[in-house]
């Protein structure tokens, strides 16, 4: 049995079933007046540290204490900009749906992509450019249906901060790739949920932190498992990642959107209309030719352009909250 949550592909699954419940669960929190989005984002982000922190510690101890000031204050920057977006991905998806949220961030890899052109890290290859292409043309086809019960002024305005929130991820792994190579990426990762829940914890104990009372259990407990969830999903990721390329993790990432539409449609009432499922295959088809573009022999890629890209290959949705 031991052996068995030890495999790879265990953890593949596991990581696929958290992250299409996270995104439910936290609009969930976020419909029921409770909590706003600063507040979610906040405890969410801090969380996460409190269990990452001290994994790192103990694993990585002195990569932990060789860190200098300039490595802190840029960790602490790319934490700002990466995991601080929560903040924007949370407003966002108080104001959009789950299935427009999960079909906008499937974009992370395309927008990757163009970041790594425009800095010149990769070549913008034809495949490249169809898969990108393939993926703008699906969201732009799902997106645009709208049910019955969505104001649509409200919806286009979370669309857009979902969107944000998708650039600014993947500008944050691009940028993020040097560093987190040098100082380890749990030790990186820790550093910066601990910079972007301190920022984040101030501004809602001064906007938006409601007062104990008011959070009921059922609240509580929703938080927690985001929380826990967001800091298992990266221990699970990087376990798979020791035995099994990147190619193969980013294959499975591409069915936690499938399976966020359905439980989005199942436990939400979002219902899975015709142009959502056409615009939902095109993009799994774009995101499977930049999937392809990446193993291509063809390119000729340094190690850390090849590592940011398979990261956000392996991250379509694992900030979906």
């Amino acid at each position: 049995m031991r052996g068995l949550f030890h495999s790879p592909y265990v953890c593949l699954l596991l990581i696929v079933g958290l992250l299409a419940s996270v995104t439910p669960v936290m609009k969930s929190v976020l419909t029921t007046g409770q909590v706003d989005p600063v507040t979610a984002a906040a405890l969410r982000t801090l969380i996460a540290f409190v269990v990452l922190f001290p994994i790192a510690a103990y694993r990585n101890s002195r990569a932990m204490m060789r860190l200098t000031r300039r490595d802190v204050v840029e960790l602490s920057a790319l934490g700002v900009l990466g995991i601080g977006s929560y903040l924007v991905a949370a407003t966002g998806l108080y104001y959009t749906t789950v299935t427009h949220y999960v079909l906008i961030y499937s974009l992370l890899p395309g927008w990757t992509a163009i970041l790594m052109a425009v800095l010149r890290h990769r070549r913008l290859t034809a495949l490249t450019g169809a898969g990108i292409a393939l993926s703008l043309l699906g969201c732009a086809v799902a997106v645009i249906t709208r049910s019955a019960n969505e104001v649509a002024l409200a919806v286009t305005a979370g669309d857009i901060l979902v969107l944000l929130f998708t650039m600014m991820l993947a500008l944050y792994l691009v940028a993020s790739r040097g560093i987190t190579k040098r100082v380890g990426t749990l030790t990186a990762h820790a550093v910066m949920f601990g910079s972007a829940s301190f920022v984040m914890i101030g501004e809602a104990w001064v906007w938006a932190m409601p007062a104990r009372s008011a959070l009921g259990l059922s609240t509580v407990m929703a938080l927690g498992y985001i929380g826990m969830a967001t800091a298992a999903v990266f221990l699970l990721r990087a376990h798979a990642l020791k035995s099994l390329p990147p190619t193969t993790v980013a294959s499975f990432h591409n069915l936690i959107p499938v399976c966020t539409l359905i439980v989005a449609d199942v436990w939400l009432g979002e219902p899975l209309q015709g142009a959502t499922l056409v615009g939902a295959a095109i993009i799994l088809t774009g995101l499977e030719v930049l999937r392809r573009a990446h193993m291509s022999p063809s390119i000729r890629t340094d190690a850390r352009s090849q590592q940011a890209l398979s990261s956000a290959s392996s991250q379509v949705a694992s900030v979906t909250a």
